[in-house]
Order: structure tokens, then sequence, then C-alpha cells
């Protein structure tokens, strides 16, 4: 296994069904803070800003 191969990152939302990504996987050189994968961002963009969901009024 190339050494890259072995660095991961973590999806800062909790709740996050996957968790840990490989860098390589998601396409990143070197870790980022607060960082959140792409199915979690796609919940938060359906839910609205910081991740809760809306309630009708």
């Amino acid at each position: 296994m190339p050494e890259d191969e072995g660095r991961i990152i973590i999806c800062r939302r909790k709740g996050c069904e996957t968790l840990w990504y490989h860098l390589s996987c998601v396409g990143l050189d070197r870790g980022i803070n607060d960082w959140v994968c792409d199915p979690c961002k796609s919940v938060e963009r359906s839910r609205g800003r910081g991740g809760k969901r809306r309630h009708p009024v």
C-alpha cells in the first residue's frame, strides 16, 4: 500500500455513516479542519444551515 493511501480524514458531522475516509479517495492531499464528506453536505443542504431540520410555520 502506498504511504498516502493510509492517511485518513474524519467527517465532522455527527452521525456520519462512513466517518473515516482515505485522503486520496476524496481527492485531498492533506487534512482540513471541520471537513464534511459529500453525503453529509447533501444532508446539511437539504436541512438548511446548521444541519437542523426546518419546521413548517
